[in-house]
């Protein structure tokens, strides 16, 4: 496939923790008012025919993309003693588990997610490396783990693995949206925002991850995921500036849709205007 293409026991819900986000953004200037979080923007809104052809085609491909990454971002421990930074990316990968859970639907979801909910995050940080990943999301191949050498860090190493991997999840998290109710956020959905908030901290390259959070993706790709309903084109936009920022062209959408067998039903502008009090 083309490039483009293929704790604590006391948990949040995922919405809690992205207004949590907010604080760090934006607030009014009056020293005595309420701070507020504000967000406007226009969002462009797809409909897909999603077939169940292509699903069943993108989730057995998904599985292979997931076993790829888990291997690249599970291969060791952390290296930090750091106790803040292993909690940070304990809930990081819990988040990141509970929104594959939804979405390659485990014999026994319900327990799985019960299961990765009690796990303390720094135990979870430590103990769910690449075979325990593999087993719990009963992936059938093994992989030899993938370190990567700085002499490696270039995109042609590992973004076509990470990109396969991201545009894949957001199909399935646009599938399960769809069949949920579009006037509402499926629980994927919620997790996939929440994640691309912190994505940084798993991509493998320093200069990669500064881009990344300059990028803002609290308000660049977060909130137009949960409020545009649409995460296979804000990924596929994102994944476009990335291409544009390394000298490459913008991949066309209509490419895009023939590499991944989809079709758009319709197309729409959406206006968002949010202000909502951080107290």
């Amino acid at each position: 496939m083309e490039n483009i293409s293929k704790e604590e026991k006391n948990e949040l819900h995922p919405k809690q923790m992205l207004e949590d986000n907010y604080k760090n953004i934006k607030t009014t200037p009056e020293e005595n008012s309420s701070p507020e979080f504000n967000y406007k923007a226009t969002l462009l809104r797809h409909t897909y025919n999603l077939s169940p052809e292509t699903i069943n085609e993108v989730q057995e491909s998904f599985k292979s993309y997931l076993n790829i990454f888990l291997a690249y971002i599970r291969t060791d421990k952390p290296e930090s003693a750091d106790y803040f930074q292993r909690v940070t990316l304990g809930r990081f990968f819990k988040k990141l588990f509970m929104l594959i859970t939804f979405i390659i639907h485990p014999i026994n979801r319900d327990e799985s997610l019960k299961q990765l909910n009690d796990m303390n995050d720094v135990t979870l940080c430590n103990t769910m490396l690449y075979e325990e990943c593999r087993e719990f999301f009963r992936l059938k191949s093994s992989l030899k783990p993938k370190k990567l050498e700085q002499e490696e860090w270039s995109l042609d190493e590992w973004g076509k693995n990470y990109w396969n991997f991201l545009h894949a999840l957001s199909i399935l998290v646009q599938y399960e949206h769809q069949k949920w109710c579009e006037d509402s956020n499926h629980p994927a959905m919620d997790y996939l925002a929440l994640v691309m908030v912190n994505f940084h901290i798993i991509l493998p390259c320093n200069i990669c991850s500064v881009h990344y959070k300059e990028r803002n993706p609290l308000v660049s790709i977060t909130l137009p995921i949960l409020h545009g309903k649409d995460p296979i084109y804000v990924i596929y936009e994102l994944h476009n500036i990335v291409r544009v920022t390394n000298g490459l062209v913008w991949f066309p959408i209509e490419k895009f849709m023939e590499n991944w067998n989809l079709e758009i039903l319709k197309s729409e502008n959406i206006d968002v205007d949010i202000t909502e009090p951080l107290s």
